[in-house]
């Protein structure tokens, strides 16, 4: 049976009549061919050579902005590009949409962006690795809304910190409620063959803040002993507690465990938990951390199951890290085939889903998979077959590595990364939408036009027009939208009002 007659009879589309197939109708699961008109978008940064996206996030107005490297003249650098909804290049960022950052003083030094995270001013994050003749550091850079380096932070908007004299990589980043930002990844001395894990946490001018950690100069560092250990996921709590996604290998790399920490607002370790293996021989490892709005902590990533053979491993743990078993087995364990990485993020009506590379059910090259799970962690049925979409964009896009997933306002679901663009051609960044189908209740709030605020002169006037039974120009006509609107015309609000708040509304 073909992938096409088997989503054929799953979504109930195929006719009896002849044997004639019914018109195509997008399902939840699909690609989203309003975007780009393809449903993915493939962005050269530099003429030639590799452009890898690594970290993808979503801003309140909907717009997409993807950081990662790029090749540009010979010399690998930071790089973002900002999508319109539409997938279309926002030129209003940097004049093209694209940006391209220089952070090490040597220009023949590389700049490798691996995190990204925005902050609630609209500010942009960007965290990696910076050369530094024969070592590297970690480095951040903030840009502006409009994509210029942010001069007010650091040095001429960039911030750079040794740990151990040696090879120090950024893996992730997480803005705490106070502003404070935490980066987490990997570290080592000018001379170790191993990484150990290690965390830094700034303020939100650049500088370390010397009240975290256990020496109070703003660091973290866990020796991995013979093993190579990184933080590869990070989280903080509303009261300052931060969680961070340990993986640690062993020296020759053949396996691995995840281990999960909760540190305190002063940066002392205060919970440890390791969570139980798969199988006998594992190699396991932590891509993802996600917290839920009640504090728990959802942590995606690989699992080796069986000799040989790895899946997408979703586990949840309650804030004190105790293991959350009512989180079901659906969500682990499960294999696509060969799979690559296990990105995990939250909607809002608490739905999890997980990006990952998957390659043998359907056809033997790159796909990207995307995985649905209830909030009880069993697969969603209503979303692509029995839960889990894929989509591989053809036979020539043959590489394909995924690594940030977000929600759109609208449910839809938006993936990011790098993909080839053609056999055996240069990688570029790569963004694909998938239908997400309508989010449940948890997604409606008093937000009416969208701007990530409540207010009388618009929210409130519009909910109270609707309720007097209203409809068209006869509720927006009047009000001044403020210009962080995502919604300002009555289709917008009635589709929002009907699809996300269950109500019945005349057109």
């Amino acid at each position: 049976m073909t992938d096409w007659l088997f989503r054929c009879i799953h979504v109930g589309l195929c006719s009896a009549l002849l044997g004639l197939a019914a018109p195509a109708v997008s399902a939840p699961g699909d690609l989203d061919t309003t975007f780009n008109t393809t449903g993915y978008v493939l962005t050269q940064i530099d003429v030639a050579n590799q452009d890898f996206g690594w970290a993808m996030a979503i801003q309140p107005d909907q717009k997409i902005v993807v950081a990662g490297q790029c090749m540009v003249q010979g010399d690998i650098d930071f790089c973002l590009a900002r999508y319109l909804p539409n997938g279309s290049l926002d030129t209003s960022f940097s004049t093209d949409g694209l940006v391209t950052a220089t952070l090490s003083s040597t220009g023949t030094m590389h700049d490798r962006a691996r995190a990204m995270a925005i902050q609630p001013d609209g500010k942009i994050i960007v965290g990696g690795s910076c050369d530094s003749t024969t070592v590297s550091d970690f480095c951040l850079a903030r840009f502006t809304t409009a994509g210029a380096l942010d001069t007010t932070f650091g040095t001429n908007g960039r911030v750079f910190t040794d740990f151990q004299g040696g090879v120090d990589r950024i893996n992730a980043i997480a803005i705490a409620p106070d502003g404070k930002i935490v980066a987490g990844g990997e570290c080592a001395t000018s001379t170790a063959t191993v990484t150990d894990s290690c965390t830094a946490r700034y303020l939100s001018n650049g500088a370390l803040d010397i009240s975290f950690g256990p020496f109070l100069d703003g660091k973290y560092i866990l020796a991995g002993g013979a093993g190579n250990y990184s933080v590869n996921a990070v989280a903080v709590q509303a009261d300052g507690r931060t969680f961070l996604g340990h993986t640690l290998f062993s020296t020759d790399g053949l396996t691995s465990v995840r281990i999960l920490r909760r540190l305190s607002p002063s940066g002392v370790v205060e919970v440890t938990f390791f969570p139980s293996t798969v199988d006998f021989t594992p190699f396991d490892s932590v891509n993802s951390l996600v917290q839920q709005p009640d504090g728990a902590i959802v942590m995606g990533g690989l699992c080796e199951y069986a000799a040989g053979t790895f899946g997408i491993c979703v586990l949840r743990n309650k804030s004190s890290l105790a293991a959350d078993a009512s989180f079901a087995n659906n969500a682990v364990g499960y294999s696509n085939g060969t799979v690559s990485g296990a990105y995990a993020a939250l909607q809002p009506d608490g739905k999890v889903l997980v990006v990952s590379l998957c390659r043998g059910m359907a056809v033997f090259r790159d796909q990207i998979c995307l995985d649905r799970f209830h909030s009880d962690g069993k697969f969603d049925s209503s979303f692509g077959s029995g839960g889990q979409a894929y989509a591989d964009f053809g036979f020539d896009l043959r590489f394909k590595r995924m690594r940030a997933v977000a929600v759109q306002n609208d449910g839809n679901i938006v993936v990011a990364g790098a993909c080839e663009a053609s056999t055996n051609g240069p990688v570029r960044f790569c963004v694909a939408r998938f239908q997400g189908g309508p989010l449940g209740y948890r997604a409606c709030s008093m937000d009416i036009d969208g701007d990530n605020a409540v207010r009388s002169t618009t929210d409130a006037l519009i909910l109270a027009r609707v309720s007097l039974g209203l409809t068209g120009n006869a509720v927006v006509g009047g009000i001044t939208f403020p210009a962080t609107a995502t919604r300002t015309t009555w289709s917008a609000i009635r589709a929002y009002l009907v699809s996300q708040c269950g109500m019945s509304l005349a057109q």
